[in-house]
C-alpha cells in the first residue's frame, strides 16, 4: 500500500535546507572561494571635454588618452548620453560646458554600470546627433570623440 505521508517526509523543510547549507559552508575546504580581483584597468582616460558652437551646429569634443568603444543614445528629445567602455575621468581643469556654448543647460559624468562611464548632456532645446566619430591617438595627437548636434523640431 502507498503511504500518503511518505511524500511529505521526502521534501525537506526550508529550515532543514538552511541548516544543511550552513553546515556545508562552515566545513573547511568544502568550497573553494575565488580570489577577489580588482576592477579591470581602464582602457582610456577622458582628459577634456569642450564644445564648439558653430551657430546651427554644435560639436562636442571629448579628448581621451586612447580610443574607446562608445555608444550614443537619446534618453529624451533634449538630451544625449555617451557611454564609453572602460573609461575613467581625469579632467585636467574645471570645465563648465554651459559657458562654452549656449545650448547646453546641464551636464554630468559618472560610472553607469560595471565597465561603462556615461557623459550626459542636457540642452535647452531639442537636438539630434548628425555625426559622430572616434579618431585614434597617434604620436602627436590624443584620441578624440567628436559629436555634432543640430537643433531638431
Amino acid at each position: 500500500m502507498h503511504d500518503p505521508d511518505s511524500r511529505k517526509r521526502l521534501v525537506p523543510s526550508a529550515g532543514a535546507i538552511l541548516l544543511a547549507g550552513a553546515i556545508v559552508l562552515s566545513l573547511p575546504g568544502s568550497i573553494s572561494a575565488r580570489p577577489k580581483t580588482a576592477a579591470p584597468p581602464s582602457a582610456t582616460t577622458i582628459v577634456n571635454v569642450e564644445v564648439k558652437d558653430g551657430g546651427v551646429r554644435m560639436t562636442i569634443l571629448v579628448t581621451l588618452t586612447r580610443a574607446a568603444s562608445y555608444r550614443i543614445t537619446r534618453p529624451g528629445p533634449n538630451r544625449i548620453a555617451v557611454d564609453l567602455e572602460r573609461a575613467d575621468f581625469d579632467l585636467q581643469r574645471p570645465i563648465d560646458l554651459r559657458k562654452q556654448a549656449g545650448w547646453i543647460s546641464d551636464w554630468a559624468f559618472g560610472f553607469l554600470i560595471f565597465g561603462y562611464t556615461r557623459l550626459s548632456l542636457r540642452f535647452d532645446r531639442n537636438v539630434s546627433v548628425v555625426r559622430h566619430e572616434m579618431t585614434k591617438q597617434n604620436a602627436d595627437k590624443p584620441a578624440r570623440l567628436s559629436i555634432d548636434v543640430v537643433e531638431s523640431y
